[in-house]
């Protein structure tokens, strides 16, 4: 379930350790002040969402407590340009999932998700960007989180055109995956020009087509008898981040 902290004095969750759990998303923009040496632990599956709303949940910790953002774990952070819906934590121990969302206007650049930790180890795993962006860097500098924000590549607006923002947590968005179930992968069908999500196999028409398969054939005219290989490709000056290699062999096996 869902546990929202919006409280401005005190503990919102009282003293003890704070466990979010798998399915689990503490949020809000109150305090959690757990006793010393207690802390905050995010779980394999566990959501620390701030909210939607300005503001920002403040965990104030003591002693050996700390925020603990476990592997499998997410938090769920939404930026723009003035500031940040964020959390404030002064010790911070980090790994799992960073997924960030817009809130208002946002342009490529620098932005923050923790400031003033003065105790911090680990870094996310990833970062999810928000739609229309890509991740250029992440990661301390000093005691302050910061991830900066870029135009995202071809090969990730493929991706964020057909499962969306987040799609890195889609294993159906996976290179091998073959979600239409055409028997052509995502990385084949990002190569030949083809829907992931709709069974669209084909081959290339040859001299005018825009998408399908390679197609491989014997020539007419002056190209009798030589094997003929036509095929889409996505422009080196798009930066496809893919290449493309026919290869020749004696010996098909």
């Amino acid at each position: 379930g869902r546990l929202l902290v919006n409280n401005t004095n005190g503990s919102g969750t009282g003293t003890g350790n704070v466990w979010v759990n798998n399915a689990g998303v503490l949020s809000g923009t109150g305090r959690i002040v757990p006793a010393a040496g207690n802390s905050v632990i995010v779980t394999n599956g566990g959501t620390l969402g701030p909210g939607t709303n300005a503001g920002t949940l403040s965990l104030v910790l003591s002693g050996a407590g700390k925020l603990q953002l476990l592997a499998g774990s997410r938090l769920d952070v939404s930026i723009r340009s003035s500031a940040q819906i964020g959390v404030a934590a002064n010790n911070i121990d980090i790994n799992g999932t960073l997924t960030l969302s817009t809130k208002g206007t946002v342009t490529n650049g620098l932005y923050f998700v923790f400031t003033n930790a003065p105790s911090h180890a680990g870094t996310f795993s990833q970062v999810i960007a928000p739609a229309g962006f890509g991740v250029q860097t992440h990661g301390w500098t000093n005691n302050d989180y910061f991830v900066v924000l870029r135009s995202p590549t071809l090969w990730e607006s493929w991706h964020q055109q057909y499962w969306g923002a987040d799609y890195l947590l889609n294993s159906l968005a996976g290179d091998l995956s073959d979600p239409d179930g055409d028997g052509i992968v995502n990385l084949l069908e990002y190569a030949c020009n083809l829907s992931p999500v709709q069974s669209d196999l084909q081959f290339l028409t040859p001299t005018t087509g825009q998408s399908g398969l390679p197609n491989a054939r014997l020539g007419s005219g002056p190209e009798a008898q030589r094997l003929v290989v036509e095929y889409v490709r996505r422009k080196a000056s798009t930066t496809p981040e893919v290449t493309y290699d026919v290869l020749f062999a004696t010996d098909p096996i």
